[in-house]
């Protein structure tokens, strides 16, 4: 008896079907994959303007605004950048300015201040 009610029970099932839905938020980021150092090599004494250049690879999520901000470094602002020769801290300061466009660009600073370089990912 009990062989014959499952076997009714198997012959009385049905299929049911429904829909729902499958959802994921991204979150937006950046990451800095590489920042190169700029060397500007063995310069003799003597006023005059030297360039040189280096790069900062970033990665940010498509299409995702961001702001890349530099800070003033040594000197503390980004409108008076200092580098010092070794120390002590008597040494030579030699003023210099980072732009975001190799050689020509505006100065290149903060978030804060409004001067970092904006872009999209």
């Amino acid at each position: 008896m009990g062989l014959f009610v499952a076997a009714g029970w198997v012959h009385a099932q049905s299929t049911l079907t429904d829909q729902f839905d499958v959802r994921i938020t991204i979150e937006g980021t950046c990451t800095v994959l590489t920042a190169t150092d700029i060397d500007f090599g063995t310069q003799v004494s003597a006023a005059g303007t030297h360039q040189q250049s280096g790069s900062i690879a970033v990665q940010c999520t498509n299409g995702l605004p961001f702001q890349l901000g530099l800070n003033g470094g040594e000197s503390g602002t980004e409108t008076a950048r200092v580098m010092r020769g070794p120390r002590p801290a008597t040494s030579t300061s030699i003023p210099y300015t980072l732009s975001a466009f190799a050689f020509g660009g505006s100065n290149w600073g903060s978030v804060e201040t409004g001067t970092a370089y904006s872009g999209s990912g």
